[in-house]
């Protein structure tokens, strides 16, 4: 029987089967889509310092980039820079091509011009399509032969399973890459351009009086993270590769393929705090001796060269001393390790005490339990900064693992935990007595006989 449809065709049986299969053929597609996805999923922590992989997770499986692809075109920037084939007032000319890609963009017109430090920030916190293409129409004449100047470079740091076919990371079904890869590029960024690299913890840019923010929400809101980037397409998912530093641990962590960028952070930040809980129980009696970790994001970028004045400077105010013997703020904290259970925790706690705790001021030596009660962390509290590192580099003397502790860390932990008002109490007689009763509380239900 046939049936008549809305635009007047007559809707015959063979019409209806192969609306049918065409049906179950997009459906099957839309799975596989699925599937693939899934598959894409990987995730993997690398400590910068020593190469050593902390996490792993299908870390070699191929994958979209998506906007993760800009890294390379940052580092092929940042070579041309320190080559002098780019300087970084330099006006770069906006092609057609360039002004035409999709969002996200600047919207750059064709004709203008854009310096080469605003297209670096824009690409940074923008992840400007049309910003890439003007940089690699730059550095490569085409978008094509910069893109394969792009792989070999990928070849070059070890990079084997990655392919570039374009700067931006738009969708191209021959361009992808791995978790592995990425770790890697990000420690090549950091190592062979360290003047350049504190770029990536640009918070914002203004550009034409539009400000930009960066998409990387690590950013000030996960202590030591400095960088690097955020990247989504649906082909990938959402991306992200970042770096943290905290005392003399670096790590780079690479997250590919999140369900949505709140659950990708999540996901991050807490691979970060495992393996940032791994290196405090290791033995370091076994491990090399590492060189410190650099804070790269503290060294300013060189900046632009200063027009000359044309009228005569004016005098500088006079500068206000500042007040010496000024207290250092307390409120920092050192870890020494993390166990499952109490009694571990107690007796390492016994242990690193007495290295450290006669060249402080006023510690406070606890076993601090996370929220769940599942893992007690060895601290040391009530620090100025100047003491947690000088604690921690004694414990590394020792062999012992040591990473620093921010105050808004600490005292988040510290939060969790503790009863109301305990927090304030710190530095206060009854604030040793407040964690006593934590380690009591842990202790009674660690013995407790099962139910």
């Amino acid at each position: 029987m046939a049936h008549q449809g809305d635009d007047g065709r007559v809707l015959t049986p063979r019409f209806w089967s192969l609306r049918i299969a065409a049906i179950a053929l997009a459906t099957l597609s839309v799975f596989s889509t699925v599937e693939a996805r899934a598959a894409a999923q990987a995730a993997l922590v690398m400590n910068a310092v020593t190469g050593e992989v902390l996490y792993s997770s299908n870390p070699d499986v191929t994958t979209s980039p998506a906007s993760l692809a800009k890294l390379m075109t940052l580092y092929l920037t940042f070579e041309a820079l320190e080559s002098g084939r780019l300087k970084l007032n330099q006006q770069l000319t906006i092609s057609r091509r360039a002004s035409i890609q999709p969002a996200s963009k600047l919207y750059l017109q064709a004709g203008q011009t854009i310096a080469v430090e605003e297209a670096i920030r824009g690409l940074v916190t923008k992840s400007a399509n049309d910003v890439a293409m003007v940089l690699s129409e730059a550095i490569g004449g085409t978008e094509e032969q910069f893109a394969a100047k792009m792989t070999a470079k990928a070849k070059q740091l070890g990079m084997n399973s990655t392919n570039f076919r374009n700067s931006s990371g738009l969708f191209h079904s021959e361009q992808y890459t791995t978790a592995r890869d990425v770790a890697k590029l990000g420690m090549a960024l950091m190592r062979d351009y360290p003047r350049q690299y504190p770029y990536f913890s640009t918070p914002s840019f203004t550009y034409k009086g539009t400000t930009h923010t960066n998409h990387n929400g690590l950013l000030g809101r996960y202590a030591g993270v400095d960088g690097l980037k955020t990247g989504y397409i649906d082909a990938s998912g959402f991306n992200l590769a970042a770096s943290v530093v905290r005392g003399n641990t670096r790590l780079v962590g690479v997250v590919m393929g999140g369900k949505t960028a709140a659950a990708r952070d999540r996901e991050m930040t807490g691979l970060f705090d495992m393996a940032f809980n791994r290196i405090a129980t290791l033995d370091y009696t076994k491990q090399p001796k590492q060189p410190a970790a650099a804070p790269l994001a503290m060294t300013k970028p060189p900046a632009a060269a200063a027009p000359t004045p044309t009228r005569p400077a004016v005098a500088a105010a006079p500068t206000v001393p500042k007040p010496t013997g000024a207290p250092e703020p307390t409120g920092w904290a050192i870890q020494a390790g993390a166990y499952k259970i109490y009694d571990d925790a107690a007796k390492r706690l016994a242990q690193v005490a007495p290295v450290v705790v006669t060249s402080l001021k006023n510690p406070a030596p606890m076993v601090l339990p996370d929220a769940k009660g599942e893992m007690h962390r060895v601290r040391i509290g009530q620090l100025t900064l100047t003491e947690a590192r000088n604690a921690c580099r004694q414990l590394e003397q020792k062999g012992m693992g040591c990473v620093t502790i921010s105050p808004a860390a600490q005292a988040n932990d510290l939060a969790l935990v503790t009863p109301k008002g305990a927090v304030a109490a710190a530095g206060q007689a009854g604030f040793g007595d407040t964690l006593n009763e934590i380690a009591r509380m842990l202790r009674a239900r660690e013995t407790a006989p099962a139910k």
